[in-house]
């Protein structure tokens, strides 16, 4: 086994687990945002915790009291999402029973998160700058505006810049998200935070006694270890969550091994089928 890992009760509470370089710059741009007011983007690959960025500049600040509030942007189609954003007036359309108060509103004086903001059609966006223009939004159905107090929190993985060169996303819109903007580093670029998201995941998961998970914390051999610190990690520290989750699954003693460590490789599985055939292909001929 792996001596000297991380012990779970050093990271309880911690938002974003690591003491790698990047994940320090990282913490100490939060703390500063937190500090001040501002709208902020978070730029930053698929499974990088950009939520969990947003939260911690959120629970940073002096609105940590106040309700953090996230609406995905691409799991919505526009009409609700229009809805969900800025809410309705009773009888604004035929199933409009009541007055619907919308994110905006609900999160007064805390934070709403625009996650997912690179999939927002040209109608929602130009809604959203209304909005940041004046700090007030107008639910479907009225004819006064209402203001908000909530600061705007926009994630993506999308370069808005460049959409909005190519016309998918409006560089004013763009501007207006990013009075300050924070970047998520991938876990390739982390990889000495390994060991302690390991920990952490293995600690969520037994605590919180997950159906099939062990009773108690395993230990970790070198080769599961050496496995974990070789591999890439194009899903990002997502994707290595769902790894350890298997492995705890698969794990029969009191310590994790390599062989209970499984990636989805499946490229590499692709190209080596692909060999395979061009081998079979080519030994009726050499014989």
């Amino acid at each position: 086994p792996v001596e000297n890992l991380p012990r779970p009760e050093d990271m309880a509470g911690d938002l974003l687990v690591g003491t790698s370089p990047a994940m320090l710059a990282l913490k100490q741009q939060i703390k500063t945002i937190a500090n001040v007011q501002g709208d902020v983007l978070v730029i930053g690959e698929t499974g990088t915790g950009k939520e969990l960025v947003s939260q911690a500049i959120h629970s940073a600040s002096e609105r940590s009291d106040k309700p953090f509030i996230s609406i995905n942007c691409g799991a919505l189609d526009e009409s609700l999402l229009m809805d969900t954003l800025f809410g309705h007036v009773k009888g604004a359309f035929t199933e409009a029973k009541q007055n619907r108060k919308g994110a905006f509103i609900a999160a007064e004086g805390g934070t709403l998160l625009l996650d997912e903001i690179g999939n927002a059609t040209p109608k929602v966006q130009q809604a959203l700058l209304r909005a940041l223009s004046i700090r007030k939004i107008r639910p479907l159905g009225s004819d006064q505006d209402i203001e908000f107090s909530a600061r705007i929190i926009a994630a993506t993985n999308a370069d808005l810049r460049n959409d909005g060169k190519a016309g998918g996303f409006r560089n004013d819109l763009y501007f207006r998200l990013s009075v300050f903007s924070i970047q998520t580093p991938p876990l390739r670029d982390r990889k000495k935070d390994i060991p302690a998201l390991i920990i952490h995941f293995m600690a969520t998961l037994v605590d919180g006694k997950e159906k099939g998970m062990p009773d108690t914390i395993p230990r970790v051999s070198r080769g599961a270890l050496d496995k974990l610190l070789q591999y890439d990690w194009p899903g990002n520290v997502r994707e290595l969550k769902n790894v350890i989750t298997r492995a705890l699954a698969f794990c029969k003693k009191d310590i994790l091994q390599a062989s209970d460590i499984i990636i989805d490789d499946s490229d590499e599985n692709i190209n080596t089928q692909k060999e395979s055939k061009i081998s079979l292909i080519k030994t009726p001929s050499n014989s």
